[in-house]
């Protein structure tokens, strides 16, 4: 009976240390990276290419060299269901692979093809939780 009280006891512990460091995602590390994804976005440039405000605006029908992206959180929410994927997972397809689907206007190729490789993980996740909260 002490066997299964300690064994009991233990896996309740380990519970409880999972829930704590599980996954979730806090406010504050969601806000840094939102923080640190408008950042990258607003730098002049990025690796060897062009940052990405210097083609694209934040404000609504305001076209640089690409199309804006005020509003891209819902409208890659509608490809993304259309997709059977995440929004998140459209915006990283939208940023390393642009030409899979060019936005009516623009011409391929404009966009640079290798942000994938010129972007780390967390900088690549960094800017889709940026773009998340354009609405």
């Amino acid at each position: 009976m002490k066997k299964l009280l300690l064994l009991s006891f233990l896996l309740l512990l380990v519970a409880i240390f999972a829930a704590a460091c599980g996954g979730s995602t806090s406010a504050s590390d969601t806000n840094d990276a939102v923080a640190a994804g408008k950042a990258l976005f607003m730098q002049k440039t990025i690796g060897t290419n062009p940052g990405c405000a210097s083609c694209h605006s934040l404000e609504p029908d305001k076209v640089i060299v690409g199309p804006s992206l005020a509003g891209i959180a819902p409208d890659a929410a509608g490809e993304a269901k259309d997709a059977g994927i995440s929004t998140e997972e459209m915006l990283r397809q939208m940023i390393t692979d642009p030409n899979a689907e060019i936005a009516g206007g623009f011409q391929p190729d404009i966009m640079p093809q290798d942000w994938g490789t010129q972007l780390t993980e967390t900088q690549l996740n960094n800017i889709i939780a940026f773009l998340m909260t354009l609405k």
